[in-house]
Parts: C-alpha cells; sequence; structure tokens
C-alpha cells in the first residue's frame, strides 16, 4: 500500500477518475433531475407523450392562424404546415359549444376532411381583430408567435374641466364635449388622509346663495385620480343639478380614462370587435416523413425523445451510484497519498503546496470552465444541435 501511495501512475489515474466520476455524477444528477421534472419517474410513457403532444398542438395552432390571416405566411410555410403531422381544421364560432367539429362545412381552413373517432384531440381558441400580426423564427413554422394583437382603439383626448354631479355620486372629466366617468381614485382631505371617492358626502356641504341651494367643498386638498393626476379640489366643479346640469357639458361616455399623462391629456381605449376561432388538432398516427431528430418535425422528435428517457432514466440512478463510490475512493486515495514520494518514508511537500490558496482556487476554475465550454462546443459542432429543437422540445415536456 505504501508503494501505491508513493506512484505517480497511481496518483495520475486516481486524479483523473476523481475528475471523471464528479463530471458524470454531475450530469447523471442533472438528468435525473431534468427527466424527473419532466415527469418520467412519476408518468407513465403514455401520458408523458400526450403532455408533449398537447404542448406542440397548441404551438402549431398559432402556426394554422398565421397561415390562415396572413397570405404571405401562406404562401411561405403552407407546404411546411401540410407536410407535418400536425392534422387540423379551423372554426369560427363564438364558443366550443356552438361549433359543429364533424361537419366539414364548418372549417374555414385545414388539412383534414372527417375528424378521426379513435384519436386524441386538442383544441386550441384565439381572439382575433383586424389588427394583427405574427412572427416566425428561424424560419421554422413550429417557432410561430403572436406579433401583434391591437384588441382595442386607443383615443387620446385633452382636458377640459373636471366635475362631480351629486345625483349621479361620480366625478368626471371633460374632452370635446364628452363627459368620461372616473372609476380610480383618492380624495385627499385637509388633514393629509385619503379617502376613497365614495366618501364624497364627508367632504360636501349644503349652502344657500342668492340663486338657491348650491354645494361646496369643504376639508378636502385634492383628488388623486388612478395614483397619476394630482387635481386641485378646487378645479372641481360641483354641478347643483337644477341650473348647472351634467348633460349641459357633453354626452356621459361607457369608458373611463385609462391613463393620464402630464400636460393635461389623457388615453382612452374602446374594445375593438373580433373573431372567435377555433382550432381542432390531433397527430397523424403513425408518424409520417423523417424519423430523425435532425430533420423529424416537433412531433417525430418528441417521441425520439421521449424513448431516449424512458432507456436511461433508471441508468442514471446507477450512473449516479457508480460515480460517487469512484469518486469517493479516489479522493480518500489521494488524501492518504498527499506528499508521499518514491525512495522517501516522510511526507514531503509538492511545489503546488507553496501555491496561495486563493491563485490555485482561480487557476483550476479558470481550467475547469475552460474544458466545459470546449466541451459544449465540441458537443455542439459534432451533433449540430439547434437551440430552438432542443430547447422547444425540453419546454414541451417540462411545461
Amino acid at each position: 500500500m505504501d508503494r501505491l501511495k508513493a506512484s505517480l501512475t497511481a496518483k495520475t489515474a486516481a486524479v483523473i477518475l476523481v475528475i471523471v466520476s464528479l463530471l458524470a455524477l454531475v450530469i447523471s444528477a442533472c438528468g435525473m433531475l431534468a427527466i424527473d421534472q419532466a415527469g418520467g419517474y412519476r408518468m407513465r410513457k403514455e401520458d408523458l407523450l400526450h403532455k408533449a403532444y398537447e404542448s406542440i398542438c397548441d404551438q402549431y395552432a398559432v402556426a394554422a392562424m398565421a397561415v390562415y390571416l396572413d397570405e404571405d405566411l401562406k404562401e411561405l410555410y403552407q407546404q411546411q404546415l401540410t407536410q407535418s403531422n400536425f392534422r387540423y381544421g379551423i372554426v369560427k364560432a363564438k364558443s366550443r359549444s356552438k361549433a359543429d367539429f364533424r361537419d366539414p362545412d364548418s372549417y374555414v381552413d385545414g388539412n383534414i376532411e372527417q375528424l378521426p373517432d379513435n384519436q386524441e384531440l386538442y383544441y386550441e381558441e384565439f381572439d382575433f381583430g383586424k389588427e394583427v400580426s405574427f412572427r416566425v423564427d428561424n424560419d421554422d413554422l413550429w417557432n410561430t408567435y403572436i406579433d401583434y394583437s391591437m384588441p382595442y382603439e386607443e383615443q387620446e383626448y385633452v382636458v377640459n374641466g373636471w366635475y362631480y354631479d351629486p345625483d349621479s355620486d361620480a366625478f368626471y372629466v371633460r374632452a370635446e364635449n364628452k363627459l368620461f366617468p372616473i372609476s380610480e381614485g383618492t380624495m385627499i382631505s385637509a388633514d393629509d388622509e385619503e379617502y376613497t371617492l365614495d366618501s364624497v358626502s364627508r367632504f360636501i356641504e349644503e349652502v344657500q346663495t342668492e340663486n338657491g341651494t348650491a354645494w361646496q367643498w369643504v376639508n378636502c386638498l385634492a383628488v388623486l385620480i388612478m395614483e397619476d393626476l394630482y387635481v386641485d379640489i378646487n378645479d372641481i366643479r360641483i354641478l347643483d343639478g337644477t341650473l348647472d346640469r351634467l348633460e349641459d357639458y357633453g354626452k356621459v361616455q361607457q369608458e373611463s380614462p385609462d391613463y393620464f399623462f402630464d400636460g393635461g391629456r389623457f388615453l382612452t381605449r374602446q374594445e375593438l370587435p373580433t373573431e372567435h376561432y377555433i382550432v381542432v388538432s390531433y397527430v397523424n398516427l403513425p408518424l409520417a416523413g423523417t424519423q430523425t431528430w435532425m430533420d423529424g418535425d416537433p412531433f417525430v422528435k418528441a417521441t425520439l425523445l421521449m424513448d431516449l428517457i424512458y432507456q436511461i432514466r433508471y441508468i442514471g440512478i446507477v450512473a449516479l451510484m457508480v460515480s460517487l463510490v469512484i469518486f469517493a475512493a479516489s479522493f480518500a486515495f489521494l488524501m492518504a497519498a498527499a506528499g508521499h514520494r518514491k525512495g522517501q518514508d516522510d511526507v514531503q511537500p509538492h511545489f503546488l503546496d507553496f501555491v496561495p490558496l486563493d491563485l490555485h482556487f482561480a487557476g483550476v476554475v479558470l481550467v475547469e470552465t475552460a474544458v466545459f465550454f470546449l466541451t459544449i462546443t465540441w458537443i455542439e459542432a459534432t451533433i449540430g444541435w439547434r437551440r430552438n429543437d432542443l430547447s422547444g422540445m425540453v419546454s414541451a415536456f417540462v411545461i
């Protein structure tokens, strides 16, 4: 044993085993964690594959809507969508309960003529107005996203006055002969206390004037509108409902201001009419097309990844235990053999023992980082992974 402790070959082999076993330990632990997050240890393969197919169909549904609504995208990607294992039909209806998916005439677009009876169906619903656009990343239809959808129309106004109507117990802002109700705000008292807008009764009092009964503000400093705009209470006119009526200042609107700008301007948003679309889909089984990771569609890749997960899920546990034992044994040997030299009985220091610990640590971290980076670069260059493919497939299972 003493000869083995003094052997440079044995120490070199132990260092290599420590590095390799530690790397295997980390990889197997990360792999087990990823598999567990995906459900590989808790779900049946069929259930997990169904979950992946559902996620892929949801993403493809966006692509189907893009091809249907955008003529340019239809010209570019219609064939790619047709050649995939994604089978779909688009129905325009107010709700799923009002759509007849068994009627071929109800589809406004799609690549199916009749829904199968023995396939799992997936549904995705959308509300689109006239202003909608899509983007396709990396020229891959599966990476289609809704880039812009405006379900409302914005209108900007300039403030012409502030009013409070006791009859309707509401505050209004006037612009272009229109009165917009204020739905959010805070009343600030003379004692700098805050009250909700429905506390107006404590801040107004009835007074007698030459023209009759009127109202005036008391013990109130201002109204804070939507936490953005400070309005002095003296700038808010109280209407008496007789000589000074709400309808004299404009027509009351249904919508309230959504945002106030500096300089006495505000913004309103009015919902625009939209069309409700329902995409019903299923997976073409058995899967058609190229059955490889590089050239297969997302369903093929999901199936291949699922097969791999269920083939290695228990291998990871064995690799973890074996690498842990090897790491512990190799590390213990290095600790016992430290300082032993051939032909010398006493423990002798090594040149590394004279290197300051902080410099030694920095050097080890730099070397390990460089090795890890070069390894990842070599894997990407050799296997040819596309990051969107890998990240997309993992997301399909984790989500």
